[in-house]
Formats: structure tokens, sequence, C-alpha cells
């Protein structure tokens, strides 16, 4: 079976040049000194929507994947494109809980739904396409460089534990749980991180998380030609007895879970304490979890000891991907 980024690399052979990257976002230089800056998600009932999780909270995560996106590249999104694919057995309340959900979104974010289009089909589909303007050059996944330090916005692993949680019919029972179903469905964007860190001039590239913390990482290091070490897990609190407690590995939480749509940079070494004081005097969160150096791969320190972390994550037609995905 063909693996999504094979998918990808096949298709941009056939429509882009040589020297085409991946991004989380797509930039159009327009004639005025901006550029149009366009991102499309799609989600799929059957393959992204948990037991437990409604269609409100569903069609605000579908709009929240797209503004993490916008995010991790420091543009806000001003206006949304929406496609609709709906099975002939759909309820007038499905339509209005996906309304409701996608304006929440809209009131959230301060962007417009623009124009879209409906169709049926055999399963549930929401398609948000996000547009936004920018005067600057974006960060893209293959700008690392060696020396740079890798940051991130936040604590990975308890969104995943949320999801497990809806996934495996688990009834919460401490307030770490029922924090991490609330995460899983509420998700937030980091627009303010973004901003701040893109527009500092001190990002060399950027990536949103959603597919999980090692994926992402190796988005950067594969693209970049680079290696990255990675001096600790940033695991959220309490994630390491949590997944004890259900038999779920807490690696694969804090690794491959997914879901936390934080975001994750790598800066240029003599800018990262000047951009973390930024972060704190706004109450900002910035997070140092490693460095970039030559080589390639992604490697856990621990002890003194360089562990190779095997690639691991949400990528559709994958053998052993989750049920769902962000």
């Amino acid at each position: 079976m063909i693996l999504e980024r094979e998918i990808i690399n096949l298709l941009a052979r056939r429509l882009y040049q040589r020297d085409w990257k991946p991004n989380d976002v797509a930039q159009l230089p327009l004639n005025d000194g901006r550029s149009l800056i366009c991102s499309i998600d799609t989600l799929v009932s059957s393959t992204d929507i948990p037991p437990g999780l409604s269609l409100r909270y569903a069609a605000r995560k579908a709009a929240v994947s797209v503004i993490s996106d916008f995010a991790s590249k420091g543009v806000g999104v001003d206006g949304m494109l929406l496609s609709l694919s709906l099975p002939p057995t759909h309820a007038k309340r499905d339509i209005e809980e996906i309304g409701r959900g996608l304006s929440e979104a809209s009131r959230e974010y301060g962007f417009k739904v623009l124009a879209g289009d409906t169709n049926e089909a055999s399963d549930l589909v929401i398609t948000c396409c996000g547009l936004g303007f920018t005067e600057r050059s974006i960060p893209n996944r293959g700008s690392a460089r060696v020396g740079d330090t890798v940051v991130t916005t936040g604590l990975f692993g308890l969104h995943a534990l949320g999801l497990e949680i809806l996934l495996e019919g688990i009834q919460p029972k401490s307030n770490l749980e029922r924090l991490a179903v609330q995460k899983f469905t509420s998700p937030m964007a980091r627009v303010d991180e973004g901003g701040l860190a893109v527009s500092s001039g001190a990002v060399t590239a950027s990536i949103d998380s959603s597919d999980g913390l090692l994926y992402s990482l190796y988005e950067i290091a594969e693209h970049s030609d680079v290696k990255i070490s990675i001096d600790s897990l940033p695991a959220y609190p309490g994630i390491k007895e949590a997944a004890l407690r259900y038999g779920f590995s807490w690696e694969r939480l804090v690794l491959g879970g997914g879901e936390e749509y934080e975001l994750i940079f790598t800066v240029i070494r003599d800018r990262w304490e000047e951009l973390e004081n930024m972060f704190s005097s706004r109450g900002l969160e910035l997070l140092k979890i490693g460095r970039v150096e030559e080589g390639s791969g992604v490697y856990l320190i621990e002890e003194g000891m360089h562990r190779r972390l095997e690639r691991t994550g949400w990528e559709h037609f994958g053998e052993d991907r989750n049920t769902v995905k962000s």
C-alpha cells in the first residue's frame, strides 16, 4: 500500500518544479507586495470522528486544523471555504450541529465563511480551505539549520490520552482524564504564539504538530537534511501514571498520539533567549526541547546515550495507523 507521503511525492513530481518542498500552507505572491496564504484539510467521519465526539465539536475541529497550519507560519485566517458531503440518511439536527461548530470557530478566530459546496456521499466529509494574507515570507519545514534550537509551544500526550479514553469507552475518573477529553474535543490553535515567533525573525523552520510530535520532527529533519536531538520528552504532568493505569504506552501518547495542535519551531541559537523572554513577557509558553545537528533522523538523549526514535505518528494508508487522526 502506498503511504500518504509517497502519494504526495508522486503527485509533486508531476505538478511542481524540482525545488518544491512541502509546507503546512501554500503561498501565492500578489501584485501589491502581499501573498495569499492557503491551506486545506479534510475530516472524514469513519476515520476522524471517534465515539463520543459530537458533530459540533468535529466541525469546529476541522476548522481549527486549518487555523493551526496557518498559525505555524504566523498568519491568521481571514476567510474559509467549506465543502460538505453528506450521506442520504443525514438529519436536520446533524446540519445544525455542523453549522454550530463552524460558527463557534468563526467567532473564536475571527474568520468569515465565504462560500461552500454540498454533495452526497457514503460518508460524512467536511473540507475546510483557509485563506489569509501576509506581507512577509513564511518559514517552511525544510529550512532548519545546524546549530538551531528546537522549541515547542506546549507539552504533549494529554490530547492523545483523551482520544484513547474515547476510543476505549473509558469513563474519566480523575481531573486529568476529564481534562484530557476536554482538550481533545476542544483543541486550541496557537495563533498568538505563531504570530509572535514568526514575526520575531528568529524562526528558521516551523510545523504544526497535529500528526504527532515525532512525525513532525521527522518532517523537519528529513526536508532540512539534518538530525534533531531531543534532550527530554515534553510530556504533560501525570501522563506516565495515567498511561500505566490503562496499559497505554506513555511514550506513544507523547511522541505519536498527535492531536495537540502545538507548534514546533527551529530557532536561531543566539536568538533563543530573546524569543523566550518575548513569550514570557506576554504570558505565553515556549519550551526548549533539543537542537539541530549534522546527520539524519531524530534521537532522544537518555543518560548521555543517543537513542534513535523510529518515525511514528498519523499517516493515511499506514498499516499501523490508529482508528482516528487529527
